[in-house]
């Protein structure tokens, strides 16, 4: 993105701008930036795939969240920033160390605080968007997956796209009378220990924000799955997250069912976009599934 746009867009919201750093992660429909004004600094964060409307939603949710409790970014703007190829938002930047490191390097975090804070953000979550029973849609996204990968490139694959989708279809089908239907409700779409950052007073602050709204609790329940144990939500975590907030037993029996909806949904996500990007999620996606297998039995 031109560093000039940018920075008459932000003149616009009321930031004049002292220096841009760029803090992309190698994604390329991602832009990320470090904003520093005189006195201050923020982030600004857009996507060449992200709609306005949608993103104006999501800003709504990040603000009554703020009002309610201060456990996340905010954006400091009303509306959504417009560029040539999507848009974007900025919030005040978070000073603090990646809770991930913190739990799993450090050891100084637990997995009962985490799922304790898990379930203060799902609990404050439940006043802001109105929960619904709903049937796990797994057929229908397995069939749009099917489709994307007939349109793509998937030689470097070597035909285990085939093999992923038919051990997803044989779990979810064997597994899906553990869990008829579940209540959607706020949730952050992409919840785990490296999307918190914690300060040295011990606040804790939810970032990249801009997946919020409706689903199936579980999806956010997930952080002990994405690091490499052999349980997909251990009891401590649990533990702490029924501190806050409480699960009916058929939630806690989705778990499994939603894991496998979630490495969908990320399946899907990785071929919407270009081939660098999913032609390296093949086999975090296969030890996935594997691990999941594992724990179902």
């Amino acid at each position: 993105m031109d560093e000039s746009l940018i920075t008459k867009q932000l003149k616009d919201i009321g930031l004049v701008v002292k220096s841009i750093e760029i803090l992309n992660g190698g994604q390329t429909w991602i832009h990320k930036y470090i904003i520093k004004t005189e006195s201050d600094k923020y982030v600004l964060k857009a996507n060449t795939t992200w709609d306005h409307k949608r993103l104006q939603e999501q800003m709504d949710i990040m603000r009554k969240l703020g009002e309610a409790e201060t456990i996340s970014i905010c954006p400091i703007h009303d509306k959504p920033i417009d560029f040539k190829d999507g848009c974007g938002y900025v919030y005040k930047f978070v000073e603090g160390s990646i809770l991930a490191g913190l739990m799993y390097q450090d050891c100084r975090i637990s997995s009962y605080e985490y799922g304790k804070f898990v379930g203060k953000f799902h609990n404050l979550g439940k006043n802001i968007i109105s929960s619904k029973r709903k049937t796990i849609p797994w057929k229908s996204t397995l069939k749009i997956i099917q489709r994307k990968l007939k349109q793509v490139e998937t030689d470097i694959w070597e035909n285990r796209e085939t093999e992923l989708i038919q051990s997803i279809s044989d779990i979810l089908h064997n597994n899906y009378d553990k869990c008829q239907s579940v209540k959607t409700h706020l949730i952050h779409n992409d919840l785990h220990p490296g999307n918190i950052i914690v300060s040295s007073q011990n606040e804790w602050t939810i970032i990249d924000m801009d997946g919020l709204g409706t689903g199936f609790i579980a999806m956010d329940l997930l952080a002990d799955y994405w690091d490499k144990r052999n349980a997909i939500v251990t009891d401590e975590f649990l533990l702490g997250y029924e501190s806050e907030y409480k699960l009916t037993k058929n939630e806690i029996n989705s778990i499994p069912m939603l894991a496998l909806l979630r490495v969908l949904n990320s399946i899907n996500y990785f071929l919407s976009h270009p081939r660098e990007a999913y032609e390296d999620q093949l086999a975090r996606h296969i030890n996935q599934i594997q691990l999941i297998k594992d724990f179902i039995g």
